[in-house]
């Protein structure tokens, strides 16, 4: 519930209203139910997912505070089945050729413990819901079924980017809050180190909540954890720090603007139509040395991720769909009612 809650700082100067409860229950819940899915042994194809534990309050991209549970929430599934540990901060993880090594048909979940940020999320797709293939150094190579394939867990302190109906089918995420970090620890609050210091009494308490977890699952399935933040966290990985300062100051309003006027002042891009191209210059002529890394192309996914993030209207007279006109594309970009 520690880990679940990101209303901590406010209970401390006031009263939480019944929707940040009603948020933090639900965040509680779908770890539960991850819990669960992870410790039944049985593997059904077309509902596989890979349990991805993230950090949910938004940070700037690149930085990795860490210490909130995530890989307490490993070592406890390590508690009660076989699981193999992988230590994945390493940038090739997915070019290493013996990266399952350890994994055997008793396996029954794989734990990713810490990816960076950017993490090529398909190539797992085969462990995911299909075969997986071992390559063990000095041994021939073996296949295991998809009934054997184990579950995967990971955790990060970033997002796990991706689009499209397999990505959404392949994942079920959960949020952790800032309670608990470098300052404040499990220990703080429990007077024990987890698992290493535990009585007989806190053993049973901990093995009876793990079949209330396993019985959460078989009862409501995999429940969905509230996406705001880590969808936050999405768009600002995919946009990036860089674009994200150029946005920021591109579509700007001045201090002194009154929302109720009726136009926005001159000075103001918001609510004009740009013609992409020109967009995109001026974004490299800020930025040059993004040349190389945002091609066209990635620059009006950008563009649409920073529209989400901000919760403005991508063209809004086309209704959100491209604007073409004459072999040019534009791009108009404005608060989603008329003045926010």
């Amino acid at each position: 519930m520690n880990a679940s809650n990101f209303y901590w700082k406010d209970a401390q100067s006031r009263e939480l209203l019944t929707e940040e409860i009603n948020d933090t229950v639900m965040h509680f819940v779908s770890k539960m139910t991850a819990m669960g899915y992870l410790l039944h042994s049985y593997k059904d194809r077309s509902m596989s997912k890979a349990v991805i534990a993230m950090d949910g309050n938004l940070s700037e991209i690149g930085s990795s505070h860490g210490r909130t549970g995530k890989s307490l929430f490993g070592l406890a599934v390590e508690q009660v089945i076989p699981l193999t540990y992988i230590a994945a901060k390493n940038k090739k993880i997915t070019e290493d050729p013996f990266l399952f090594e350890e994994v055997s048909e008793k396996t029954a979940v794989v734990f990713l413990d810490d990816v960076r940020a950017n993490l090529d999320f398909e190539f797992f797709f085969p462990l995911i819901s299909g075969k997986l293939t071992v390559n063990q150094k000095g041994s021939k190579k073996f296949t295991l079924s998809s009934d054997q394939t184990p579950k995967l867990l990971i955790s990060t302190n970033h997002a796990i980017l991706g689009e499209g109906p397999s990505f959404e089918d392949r994942h079920a995420f959960i949020a952790f809050s800032d309670f608990y970090n470098e300052n404040h620890k499990p220990t703080d609050d429990f007077n024990s180190v987890f698992f290493d210091e535990w009585d007989f009494k806190q053993w049973n308490l901990f093995y009876n909540f793990m079949a209330e977890c396993l019985q959460a699952y078989l009862k409501y399935g995999i429940v969905k954890s509230p996406q705001d933040k880590l969808e936050l966290r999405r768009l600002r990985q995919t946009m990036g720090e860089v674009f994200l300062g150029w946005a920021e100051e591109y579509y700007s309003v001045s201090d002194d603007f009154n929302p109720s006027k009726s136009v926005w002042p001159d000075d103001c891009n918001l609510g004009r139509r740009i013609s992409k191209k020109d967009l995109y210059n001026h974004f490299l002529d800020n930025n040059p040395r993004e040349r190389t890394y945002t091609p066209i192309t990635n620059f009006k996914k950008k563009l649409k991720a920073y529209a989400k993030y901000k919760r403005y209207a991508l063209n809004p007279a086309k209704l959100g769909k491209d604007d073409k006109a004459g072999g040019i594309e534009y791009v108009c970009l404005d608060r989603r009612s008329k003045h926010g």
